[in-house]
C-alpha cells in the first residue's frame, strides 16, 4: 500500500513539473511574439 502510495505521489509531481514546463514554454512564446510586436 504504501508504495503504491509513494509511485502515485511521484507520478502526480511530475505531472505538475511538466505543467510548469508547459506554462514556462508558453509564457516564453508570448513574450516573443510581444517582443516582435512591440519592435
Amino acid at each position: 500500500m504504501a508504495k503504491r502510495g509513494t509511485t502515485t505521489r511521484t507520478k502526480h509531481s511530475a505531472k505538475l513539473v511538466i505543467g510548469i514546463h508547459e506554462d514556462y514554454r508558453v509564457q516564453g512564446i508570448v513574450s516573443l511574439l510581444l517582443k516582435e510586436i512591440i519592435h
